[in-house]
């Protein structure tokens, strides 16, 4: 009868073994891995990765070069201060160095000053006759409407009816709340809007309001206003009317041969010196003085 024998290993031992073995198998991985990732060779068809070549550089930041030559700052020049500004400075704090007025001195109710707004008319509607005589010359419109000396000087009236009739709008706002004058201005006309001018004169009517007088002893302050005749025809003389339709038209027609027409704002009162001026004729001059101090004029 044969005889077979049999061993028995311990549990812990088969452990062993099993470990054993799976270590071989991380080793020949390992082996594997590391000849993949080898370098290739001269004669390999793959060409290096772009991260083998570039590493080990550094890239440098382009910079600029120093200018050799480096512009000097220029001094500023400034005035040089006359007398002790400290001192000035304090005077004027402790309330010794200014202009004061005595309070019997102090006019509070403006000094009317009327204004002549039918020489004022017979000078616009002059000026313009001939302005309009040159336009229609130098652009030689042949067929225009105002083609003669008539209908220029015609056009011309209209024109400076609306000059007058703005004129007197602009003097019933800056008269409105002084009881003494704006009884003048009663009557309110109808006017286009926009209601435009010729430029020189829609500047004329912007400055034209109340104006503090400087320079003189007393304080004063010198509203512009009309005769209180001349309030019922809006400022025109007597044997001229407004007409909005008429204005309108001849206002077109000066745009076509390049007058130039500006509105006007009204709400503003105060206004500069020009009107102030007082026109001085002799044989062969003509001359316009100034009836208070010079330097409520500016030098323009």
């Amino acid at each position: 009868m044969a005889t077979t024998t049999r061993t028995f290993q311990h549990p812990k031992a088969r452990i062993k073994m099993a470990t054993t073995g799976n270590e071989g198998s991380n080793d020949a991985s390992k082996v594997n891995d590391e000849k993949d990732n080898k370098s290739p060779t001269k004669n390999s068809q793959f060409p290096p990765s772009k991260a083998n070549v570039t590493e080990g550089h550094k890239t440098e930041v382009p910079m600029e070069p120093k200018h050799p030559h480096v512009l000097q700052p220029v001094p500023r020049e400034e005035a040089v201060p006359i007398g002790s500004q400290a001192f000035i400075f304090e005077q004027k704090m402790n309330g010794r160095l200014g202009i004061f007025f005595e309070r019997a001195w102090t006019n509070p109710n403006p000094t009317a000053i009327e204004i002549n707004l039918t020489r004022m008319h017979e000078c616009v509607v002059l000026t313009l006759t001939e302005v309009i005589k040159r336009a229609i010359r130098d652009r030689e419109y042949e067929s225009f409407p105002a083609g003669d000396d008539e209908d220029a000087e015609a056009l011309a009236t209209i024109l400076a009816n609306g000059v007058i009739v703005l004129t007197y709008c602009k003097l019933a706002i800056a008269n409105y709340y002084h009881s003494e004058t704006c009884e003048c201005f009663y009557k309110k006309p109808n006017v286009p809007d926009p209601f435009e001018v010729p430029e020189p004169y829609a500047l004329a009517i912007s400055q034209l309001g109340k104006v503090k007088i400087r320079g003189l002893r007393d304080e004063v302050v010198a509203l512009p206003t009309i005769p209180v005749a001349h309030g019922t025809r809006f400022g025109l003389p007597g044997d001229e009317r407004w007409n909005q339709s008429d204005y309108c038209l001849a206002v077109d027609c000066a745009k076509k041969i390049g007058i130039w027409f500006k509105t006007v704002d009204l709400k503003v009162k105060m206004g500069s010196t020009w009107w102030l001026l007082k026109p001085h004729e002799q044989v062969e001059f003509y001359e316009l003085r100034c009836p208070i101090p010079e330097e409520n004029f500016t030098v323009q």
